[in-house]
């Protein structure tokens, strides 16, 4: 079993390292493409559509709340889901509604390790790591202030539905393993400014997902799931997007 998992992890760290290499081809080949663009950036404020890319990086964790099965029993201490960053890419389609509000689609495909830390009771340390493969579909209202000379801020909320691809993956069925629901569902919310070029728009942006639903799938007999009863979706994504 332990061969199989370390196959595994060598595969998504693989496909990690396959994804990056991707989206830094699709940035630099998109900088190609526009420097011969006859449409100027400035013509997207007006365009009643227009798509782009997205490069990001996600630091995602769990909202966690302990069972009442974690106060009755003395072996583990602490149960604290952490902090850990993921790789995030996509396609950024974006239809302008009026003069300030635009619809946007942003589907995205995150790569991600979750991490639980368990203190036991003899104050050692073991960590549960879910490796996680998602494809994101958020939809967003987007709301535009005015342009500032090349600048624009805008803000957005919107709602996203994941299915994570990687829950049928050998490694994530081991019996000692932290089980998770395969699909989610949450809502979104964050700002960004667009910084105008010639040929491209610029678009920093900082996003907070949080999600809707208890994603823990109880595995009876695991104390390291039974300390647990409900675990949601959070993730804090900044993205550069190219339109």
């Amino acid at each position: 079993m332990q061969q199989v998992h370390v196959w595994h992890l060598f595969g998504i760290q693989r496909l990690q390292k396959t994804g990056l290499t991707i989206a830094i081809g699709l940035i630099l080949n998109s900088f190609h493409l526009t420097s011969y663009a006859q449409f100027f950036s400035s013509d997207i404020d007006n365009a009643d559509y227009y798509f782009g890319i997205t490069l990001g990086y996600a630091n995602s964790t769990f909202n966690l709340d302990p069972s009442p099965y974690f106060l009755q029993q003395d072996s583990i201490q602490v149960v604290q889901p952490l902090n850990n960053g993921g790789l995030t890419m996509g396609f950024r389609a974006t239809m302008r509604l009026t003069e300030h509000v635009d619809l946007r689609f942003n589907p995205a495909l995150i790569f991600t390790d979750r991490n639980i830390q368990y203190t036991i009771k003899d104050s050692t340390q073991a960590n549960k790591k879910i490796e996680s493969v998602l494809l994101n579909f958020p939809l967003q209202a987007v709301l535009n202030s005015d342009r500032f000379g090349h600048f624009r801020v805008y803000a957005f909320t919107g709602l996203r539905f994941a299915d994570d691809v990687s829950t049928n993956a050998t490694a994530r069925k081991a019996e000692d393993m932290i089980q998770l629901s395969k699909y989610d569902l949450g809502y979104e919310l964050g700002f960004g400014f667009h910084i105008y070029f010639t040929a491209f728009v610029l678009s920093p942006e900082v996003k907070i997902s949080n999600g809707f639903r208890n994603i823990f799938k109880p595995t009876p007999g695991l104390i390291y799931s039974d300390v647990i009863q409900r675990m949601k979706s959070h993730m804090v994504v900044f993205s550069l997007n190219f339109e």
